[in-house]
């Protein structure tokens, strides 16, 4: 099962949102730490990863005449971060916006996690187990 693709991927966005957990966590932890500047996890570029995996770009399609178009978004998909006030004491950290960022990871995890358990199930229906 580790060679289907879909799993391959959320296995990719797992880890991913598992280690910006931890760089998170450790950013908010240290938010009066004199001189401490937050970072975070590089988002791996799950297009690319897409279009490495089976050569074909996936696209949205309709199946009736009367389906509406899909919307296509141009550009990069990626949020900028916007610089963070400087403490007097050197410290970067925002609370707000690492509490944002740890929403935004935990939702992500949650998705990754649902489509694994709907793609089991969508496997096991096929293979006719309950």
């Amino acid at each position: 099962m580790d060679r289907l693709t879909l799993f391959e991927l959320i296995g990719r966005r797992l880890d991913y949102t598992d280690q910006r957990q931890v760089v998170l966590a450790r950013n908010m932890a240290n938010a009066d730490t004199p001189g401490f500047v937050p970072s975070d996890v590089v988002e791996p570029d799950f297009r690319r990863v897409l279009a490495g995996a089976g050569g074909a770009r996936l696209q949205l399609s309709s199946t009736h005449a009367a389906h509406q178009a899909p919307l296509v978004r141009g550009g990069d998909w990626r949020e900028e971060d916007s610089p963070h006030d400087i403490k007097p004491s050197g410290n970067a950290v925002s609370l707000e916006v690492e509490a944002a960022k740890l929403r935004s990871n935990s939702g992500a995890h949650k998705l990754a996690t649902m489509i694994y358990g709907k793609y089991v199930k969508l496997l096991n229906a096929a293979l006719g187990q309950n």
